[in-house]
């Protein structure tokens, strides 16, 4: 594979990221075990850092339609997390194709690159390197899991009416690293 063929595939799953970057309204039902492969699926509880999840159907099909063409995504899986109503985070759960290097450093640097513009170095939370990135009140956290890559991004800034604090972005972290790969 060349590599501008490679960049273009670590692109489109970018393009996929930043559909969840902009996910603004609930779409649908509760949460739901995540079935990316035959054999595994990453289940994410109805709450995570005090914060209900959701299935978005509508943003899963969105950010599947972006990846769709020349994309490492083998299956993404979109979820919100709320406060009340107020969407607070977003949750990405991405299953790598089969030629994806995950554990290869430089794929790594390639992926993070598009994403966040700069390459970041990782930070060990929870025994997980995570890369993270702030943007408008916004932090992006991304890390992998053996064939997945999982996206939190979390809103910190106040509520719209600004009597509520904002969310603890390490506790929803912190909560959303335990979640593992499991055998179906």
């Amino acid at each position: 594979m060349t590599k501008r063929f490679a960049r273009a595939r670590l692109a489109a799953v970018a393009a996929a990221l930043a559909v969840t970057a902009g996910l603004t309204s609930a779409c649908g039902g509760g949460a739901a075990a995540v079935d990316v492969a035959a054999n595994q699926a990453i289940s994410v509880p109805p709450v995570l850092g005090g914060l209900e999840v959701s299935a978005e159907p509508k943003a899963t099909e969105r950010a599947k339609k972006e990846a769709a063409q020349d994309s490492y995504a083998a299956d993404i899986q979109v979820f919100s997390l709320r406060k009340a109503k107020e969407l607070r985070a977003v949750l990405q759960v991405i299953r790598l194709t089969p030629d994806a290097r995950p554990e290869d450093r430089e794929f790594r640097r390639e992926v993070i690159g598009k994403i966040g513009g700069t390459t970041r170095a990782p930070e060990k939370i929870a025994e997980t390197l995570v890369y993270r990135a702030k943007d408008n009140q916004k932090v992006i956290n991304l890390w992998f899991k053996g064939r997945f890559m999982l996206v939190l991004i979390v809103r910190e800034a106040e509520t719209v009416a600004g009597v509520d604090p904002g969310v603890n972005s390490q506790q929803v972290l912190v909560e959303a690293l335990s979640l593992e790969p499991q055998n179906a």
